[in-house]
């Protein structure tokens, strides 16, 4: 069986590779950072009360997770509840 030696050189084809990798990683974040979970001028935070529960779609030790839905424009997502409890006594 013949084996090849790596000679610790990375060829030209997989550093640009690995280029482009850092490029696109930098993007993200300076871009997500920028706009994930703002909210728009003049929104309220959500409460619990936003929201209707729908069903209860897995369950865990530390918690559930609900299907839910928004009052005011319908959107459905999943909201985790966790018990502080046992958070703590995991601790």
């Amino acid at each position: 069986m013949q084996t090849k030696v790596n000679s610790g050189k990375m060829s030209e084809s997989s550093n640009d590779s690995f280029d482009e990798i850092n490029q696109f990683n930098q993007e993200v974040r300076a871009t997500r950072s920028d706009t994930m979970f703002q909210r728009k001028a003049g929104e309220k935070k959500s409460e619990l009360k936003d929201f209707s529960i729908k069903s209860v779609i897995g369950r865990g030790s530390f918690g559930k997770v609900f299907l839910v839905q928004k009052v005011d424009d319908g959107k459905v997502y999943a909201m985790k509840s966790l018990r502080k409890d046992v958070i703590i006594d995991y601790d």
